[in-house]
């Protein structure tokens, strides 16, 4: 596979977002189409200042979430965000993000998601992760119905431009994560 050989090639690794990348994430998040797929309504400047601000200064035992950032090298290429993390009953709900600024192979997206599973079932030792993904989504909802299962549609969930759309919630659990793990790695 094709796919496997890049990813040999290029390393990924996942570091905790910092004070440093507070301009990165103003940048990614003030691109309009990241901002329709990942945000009820648009922001303005002085709301991505301050979401880019909160996101670099999360702690996940504190504040219940936390965002870390993948690079190539030193290119950083996807944000990771652990939200409402529940350390009683171990679950947590996921945001990725791709740069908007950089072309995306699809095996990035593998590892992307693998490295998800990882800090969610083995650093942070979570039950369960979940996505929340609006319907215009559709490239996400793709992707992630591959390797996530749905759990729920909330019909007519958001109203924007005067129409209502649909929003789904799809999970993953910690065993689901390493059987599919194993599967992939023989």
């Amino acid at each position: 596979m094709s796919g496997r050989t890049a990813v040999n090639r290029e390393h990924m690794q996942a570091r905790r977002a910092s004070a440093q990348d507070q301009a990165l994430l103003e940048r990614w998040y003030g691109y309009p189409k990241i901002q329709d797929l990942l945000e009820d309504v648009a922001m303005s400047p002085q709301d991505i200042r301050h979401k880019a601000a909160h996101l670099t200064r999360c702690d996940p035992f504190r504040d219940g979430e936390c965002v870390f950032i993948l690079e190539v090298g030193s290119q950083p290429v996807a944000m990771i965000h652990f939200v409402r993390m529940n350390w009683i009953s171990r679950v947590s709900e996921v945001i990725f993000m791709l740069s908007p600024e950089i072309p995306c192979p699809p095996w990035r997206v593998a590892v992307l998601l693998d490295w998800t599973g990882r800090l969610a079932f083995t650093d942070f030792n979570l039950h369960k992760t979940y996505a929340f993904v609006y319907h215009r989504n559709r490239s996400s909802l793709r992707l992630l119905s591959r390797f996530m299962h749905t759990e729920v549609v909330l019909k007519r969930y958001l109203q924007r431009a005067g129409e209502y759309e649909d929003a789904y919630i799809l999970g993953l659990t910690a065993g689901e994560y390493r059987t599919a793990h194993l599967r992939y790695r023989k």
